[in-house]
């Protein structure tokens, strides 16, 4: 019986700790809606200050790309596309517009090939904020 009564306090112990670590992690979506390279390079500045700050394995990051920014993620786009690949490679995703995609009559294959696409940049960001992450417009 006292066995039974530790092992459910145990249990319990550690599902608060696990719903305490899934709480900490920060959620967090810039919006990247600009043409201009400065605007590209600060989103890069601000995110990874982001990793830097809450580490990698304590932040989720999403860059969404819209409007004339969707050039940032083109693979004709060689001044930040190594960049752009580091940060995918340590966890934050890159969403391009959709809607804008198709009204610029790009294709998929033109993008870098860790972008994903979305339906709508700005239904995307919707979503996010209503789901609690932070939201940074990020670029001018």
């Amino acid at each position: 019986m006292r066995f039974r009564f530790v092992a459910i306090v145990l249990l319990v112990f550690a599902l608060a700790l696990s719903c305490s670590a899934q709480s900490a992690k920060h959620r967090v979506v810039l919006d990247v809606s600009t043409v201009l390279s400065d605007g590209w390079a600060q989103a890069i500045v601000n995110t990874q200050n982001l990793l830097t700050i809450f580490g990698r394995d304590n932040v989720q990051i999403e860059v969404v790309v819209r409007g004339p920014g969707l050039a940032m993620l083109m693979k004709s786009n060689t001044d930040f596309s190594e960049k752009l690949a580091a940060l995918a490679g340590q966890g934050v995703q890159f969403s391009a517009c959709g809607q804008t995609l198709a009204s610029s009559r790009s294709d998929r294959r033109e993008l870098l090939s860790f972008a994903v696409v979305v339906d709508s940049g700005v239904a995307e960001l919707v979503r996010r904020q209503e789901s609690g992450w932070s939201y940074i417009k990020s670029g001018f």
